[in-house]
């Protein structure tokens, strides 16, 4: 009797010892700096981003139920630059009175279902999609944006889930204006 608790308890020591090994193994602690290394930043609902290199600020809102990020665009022309589909479009800023005309190569035509408010209709719009570099906090990324109408929004860009992906964050509703703008953005 005595010996099976003397090999029961060595047993345990001996499983112990095997699960506080594999605790500290460069597999387990690989994991812990992945989750680190991924850690998300918080932001509100209400952000500011800059559109570069124009560095033009924009009230932006962080739509999590919104695939694609979309900003206020007026007077929208296609036209061919070196045989490639081009976007010119203008942004007005009322509030920096500065009008900013903007060309940027066509990406795609994304087909897009609009929302209450937005003039909704049963068909999808198609939108441009361009590539627009995009400040967000410290970081500066570049994302697709699709070009359309935003004037009757309060927040001239507005910056969806694959956006908020891009840029690592995790969206608080309650909160807003969380983020200062401190990119480093090249000098023209």
């Amino acid at each position: 009797m005595k010996s099976k608790h003397l090999i029961l308890n060595l047993l345990l020591v001996v499983t112990g010892m095997i699960s506080l090994s594999l605790l500290s193994s460069p597999i387990a602690l690989a994991g812990e700096k992945d989750k680190k290394e991924t850690a998300k930043t918080v932001v509100g609902l209400h952000e500011i981003v800059a559109v570069l290199p124009e560095n033009m600020h924009l009230s932006a809102k962080i739509d999590t139920g919104a695939h694609h990020s979309s900003l206020d665009a007026q007077n929208i022309e296609f036209f061919t630059r070196d045989n490639k589909e081009w976007v010119r479009f203008q942004i007005t800023r009322a509030n920096q009175k500065r009008i900013y005309i903007i060309e940027r190569p066509l990406v795609r035509s994304a087909r897009i279902k609009t929302r209450i408010g937005e003039g909704a209709t049963k068909e999808p719009q198609s939108r441009p999609v361009v590539m627009m570099q995009v400040c967000f906090g410290d970081q500066i990324q570049e994302i697709e944006v699709n070009l359309t109408d935003r004037s009757h929004f309060k927040y001239p860009f507005l910056l969806g889930y694959s956006g908020i992906v891009q840029f690592n964050k995790l969206v608080d509703p309650s909160l807003h204006d969380t983020l200062p703008l401190t990119c480093s953005v090249p000098k023209e």
